[in-house]
């Protein structure tokens, strides 16, 4: 069994190329040197034991973000709405866990320093324990 937070990103990378979102398969933990726009990259998160009597689950929040380049905030807004009807509430499958929820719980719009480039800023949340 591994890390539920290497289950989830593995699951959530998948599901967001599957999706058919405006940036298509351009979906990375490490951005490759062609530099895609759009693009969704799925980063830093954190994992949180949730042990409780005769349980053995955790916590994990990842960070997923959407970028382009086209002007203003309607192609990131577009990409975000489809990676939340992807992921909130949807049960994707993890290889050595059970998902027992799935929800974004943020997600925040900015212009990022170079002036050309807007963001989404996401946070999913997960509760998984491991598969029997």
């Amino acid at each position: 069994m591994s890390d539920p937070s290497l289950a989830l990103q593995g699951a959530v990378i998948n599901t967001l190329r599957a999706a058919g979102t405006e940036a298509g398969q351009d979906v990375f933990d490490t951005v490759p040197a062609r530099d895609p726009f759009p693009r969704i990259t799925v980063g830093s998160g954190q994992t949180i034991p949730a042990d409780e009597d005769c349980y053995e689950g955790s916590e994990t929040f990842m960070q997923v973000d959407v970028w382009s380049r086209e002007p203003g905030y309607p192609q990131v807004k577009r990409i975000a709405w489809a990676v939340r009807q992807a992921l909130h509430n949807k049960d994707i499958g993890l290889i050595g866990h059970t998902l027992e929820l799935l929800k974004v719980t943020s997600t925040t719009f900015e212009r990022d320093p170079d002036g050309l480039t807007s963001r989404a800023r996401m946070t999913l949340r997960a509760l998984t324990q491991p598969a029997d």
